[in-house]
């Protein structure tokens, strides 16, 4: 496995792609539509995708989508062009955890480690290991002494030897007993490391804001109070003093130092710094709830898809408040968007829905 991941990491995965401009607040009016890909697209016959979502990689380049008990399919975004699927060899073994729950690509996007699982208790869980360019796989499975796994990611310092996994006790109350991150040596060198859940066993938070990308992790107390960690070290990096808790944002994926949220009334929007202290009131949102937020990889634009009751894709200049109106994403998508991503580099926007995936994309560079 430790041959895999070593070669992988460092193999090139596709042909050079055009390079784009980075989102920032004197390009961001150019963000526009791409290209829409249809999950109908050319796939085998067993790989239909129950909804829109996925994990994207770090570049921008590749997304995983899981296809319910089945396995999982690979997309390149840059072309729309469907990659390859991996199954799960049920009808040979059929205590092969089928369900997709989490997925984390490498930080160079040549690697994706898949959790998958299944909501019963006597079911096992695994981790697929998969190479996006050759579609060569290994697997890890978990032991059951842990609980079950809910959260999956490649270690920030050591991506191509260890893998994270978050843990709850009880899988249908996660209020029972102490949550728990392991870390898995995937050369097989090292016993698994467990250490407690710092986010999940805090025991003044009121709310674990969602969708921030580990190993960071972002917790709230009803007195405002505003902890970033670290789950990786179990530790506390930056603590922060609000005025109201907050119950929904996102973290610069780039730093890791910013946060763009919102209250639980969602009556503003501010970005806080963790470095600084300073928290920066963007707009008023007068109740309005919005489905996504990102952060420009320079913190000066935070971007908003499907605000309020409109399926739009719009942007606000953190210097000036001003809000820009990009658009409405593909109206072939019946609900509210199941995923949304933005690349590290902040060039790529991606929205999945029912439909299938819509590409928003920055200019490239001239030459």
């Amino acid at each position: 496995m430790f041959r895999l991941l070593l070669a992988a990491l460092t193999f090139a995965l596709f042909a050079p792609v055009p390079v784009l401009t980075p989102i920032s607040s004197d390009t961001v009016a150019d963000l526009a539509p791409a290209r829409r890909v249809a999950w109908e697209a050319p796939q085998p016959d067993e790989s239909a995708i129950p909804s829109g979502w996925f994990t994207l990689s770090p570049d921008g380049t590749t997304l995983i989508a899981g296809r319910g008990v089945a396995g999982a399919t690979l997309w390149d975004t840059v072309t729309g062009q469907f990659i390859s699927a991996y199954g799960l060899n049920l009808d040979t073994d059929p205590t092969a955890p089928p369900n997709l729950i989490d997925a984390d690509f490498s930080p160079d996007s040549a690697v994706v480690a898949a959790l998958h699982g299944a909501p019963f208790p006597d079911w096992p869980y695994g981790v697929f290991i998969t190479e996006v360019a050759t579609g060569e796989q290994d697997s890890l499975r978990i032991p059951g002494e842990f609980g079950y796994p809910f959260r999956v990611w490649f270690d920030s310092t050591e991506p191509d030897r260890y893998l994270w996994l978050e843990f709850q006790p009880d899988l249908f109350d996660p209020n029972i007993g102490a949550r728990q991150t392991v870390r898995f040596d995937l050369t097989g060198a090292d016993e698994p490391l467990a250490l407690p859940s710092g986010p999940e066993n805090d025991t003044d938070s009121i709310v674990r804001i969602g969708r921030i990308p580990a190993p960071l992790a972002i917790t709230a107390a009803e007195d405002g109070s505003v902890r970033l960690w670290n789950l990786e070290t179990n530790s506390i990096t930056a603590e922060i003093t609000l005025p109201v808790a907050p119950t929904f944002g996102r973290v610069n994926q780039t730093e890791g130092v910013h946060f763009v949220w919102r209250d639980a009334a969602s009556d503003s929007l501010y970005l806080l710094d963790f470095t600084t202290g300073e928290n920066t009131f963007i707009s008023a949102l007068d109740g309005e709830y919005i489905q996504a937020l990102f952060i420009s990889p320079l913190a000066d634009v935070v971007l908003a898809v499907h605000r309020g009751d409109t399926p739009s894709v719009g942007a606000w200049l953190v210097e000036t408040g001003e809000y820009l109106e990009l658009g409405n994403y593909w109206d072939a998508c019946t609900r509210v968007p199941d995923s949304v991503a933005l690349s590290a580099d902040g060039t790529r926007l991606v929205i999945g829905c029912n439909a299938g995936y819509e590409v928003w994309e920055m200019p490239a560079v001239e030459e």
